[in-house]
């Protein structure tokens, strides 16, 4: 790297472990809550209403923020997001530290919340795209997925060890924190300004950023696929705990639990340094591909020692696919649309995760768990041999313009397509 990209990858860095350390803090403020529910009602469906809570609103309105994010540009964006969310969980701790177990203020909350989450992260992939050579996008990609890890793997064992010392609203309140920190350094952070977006009218932009994704076959078929590969990911992420359960008691599934999710630290890490091969769409389908091969695996363990090492495999290369599916997207979408596109992607990709839940339940009533992990391992690998196979526009995406030209002259296209919304 020369000095310039040098110092605009610091700048990454920095804006990176910021966003990282909020997104921590949104996994710490669930595992909380959770706890804070549990012990004071007992309730499985309050618990259930109140994750769900957490994580819908944040899909559902991934298109809206991601109109905001290309408005208002990256640095706002975040730093409205950071201080929302800090405002969010001062006021849950309050009501926390009352004792209170209402499920509407909290819900209400939590929702608020994931509202923010909705916002922070096409922020985030907007200003990396702007700070990052368009060499470099796969291990900024990698990197990126560590504030996954952390929001899924990590925060549940940091939120168990402050526990130990702190009530749950204390938990919350450090989630405050960590939200207020990344709002700090988003602002004094030198991002690169936004390009000129045109005005149009916010349902004009919301149809401009699902046009524009439509009108190009390879991201369009590879937003759906990614749609199902969550759903079917979903069907291990649900039932290995069950499975583990009949295996061994409680304390041995966290264990193995806790182990197996670490392959998707590794797996960030891995992609953060490697930054992926130059065709990264056949990259993907080998990766996915063998990534059922463990899903099955997982289903024929007769161990949960066995169980946490399949586990740990499928994440790492969970991690690996993603960091490249979204590099591929990044080096494609110009910067002035990569909000309304990204939220558009974020809502139709992490949509697959409750439907695989709700799938991988009602199957899990009829059938023994490991034969529905089976048979979604099944349909994981068969996905990936059609798609190699009869699915054509899945492997264009690797002779799609490079990221330099491609984010060039694919500014027109956006706003083409933007402008034909307006038009409609």
């Amino acid at each position: 790297m020369s000095a310039r990209p040098r110092a605009r990858w610091r700048v990454f860095a920095w804006l990176s472990v910021a966003q990282t350390g909020a997104a921590l803090g949104v996994g710490l403020t669930a595992f909380a809550v959770a706890v804070h529910i549990l012990e004071r009602s007992h309730s499985t469906l309050a618990f259930g209403v109140a994750s769900a809570l957490g994580i819908v609103p944040s899909v559902l309105l991934a298109p809206a923020a991601g109109v905001l994010v290309d408005r208002w540009g990256a640095t706002r964006a975040l730093v409205v997001a950071g201080l929302s969310a800090a405002g969010c969980s001062a006021a849950l701790a309050a009501l926390l530290a009352t004792g209170s177990d209402a499920p509407v203020p909290i819900g209400l909350l939590l929702a608020a919340t994931a509202a923010c989450v909705a916002l922070q992260w096409p922020a985030w992939v907007k200003a990396s795209t702007a700070l990052v050579e368009p060499a470099q996008l796969g291990r900024a990609s990698g990197w990126m997925q560590l504030g996954q890890a952390a929001q899924h793997v990590g925060s549940p064992a940091v939120a168990a060890l402050l526990l130990i010392q702190l009530p749950p609203w204390g938990v919350v309140v450090c989630d405050a924190g960590l939200a207020l920190a990344s709002a700090g350094v988003a602002l004094a952070l030198a991002l690169p300004p936004d390009p000129p977006a045109r005005a149009l009218a916010f349902a004009q932009e919301l149809a401009g950023g699902w046009r524009w994704i439509r009108e190009r076959r390879p991201l369009w078929a590879w937003q759906w696929y990614f749609a199902a590969s969550f759903g079917t990911g979903a069907f291990l992420m649900l039932l290995s705990r069950p499975l583990l359960l009949s295996m061994s008691g409680v304390e041995a599934m966290g264990g193995a639990l806790t182990a197996g999710g670490l392959g998707m630290v590794v797996g960030a890490v891995a992609a953060g340094l490697w930054g992926g091969p130059r065709r990264r769409a056949t990259a993907i389908l080998w990766i996915d591909g063998s990534a059922s091969v463990w899903m099955l695996l997982t289903a024929l363990a007769p161990s949960p020692a066995l169980v946490a090492v399949t586990c740990f495999l499928f994440l790492v290369q969970y991690a690996l696919a993603n960091s490249l599916h979204q590099a591929m997207w990044q080096a494609q979408v110009p910067v002035e649309a990569q909000g309304r596109v990204f939220g558009v992607r974020r809502m139709v990709m992490w949509a697959g995760i409750p439907a695989g839940y709700v799938v991988a339940g009602a199957m899990s009533q009829w059938w023994d768990v490991r034969v529905v992990l089976a048979l979604a391992a099944g349909a994981r690998g068969l996905g990936c041999v059609i798609g190699a196979a009869w699915v054509p526009a899945l492997r264009q995406a690797d002779h799609m313009a490079s990221a330099a030209g491609g984010v060039a002259s694919a500014a027109d296209g956006v706003a083409a397509s933007v402008g034909d919304a307006a038009i409609d």
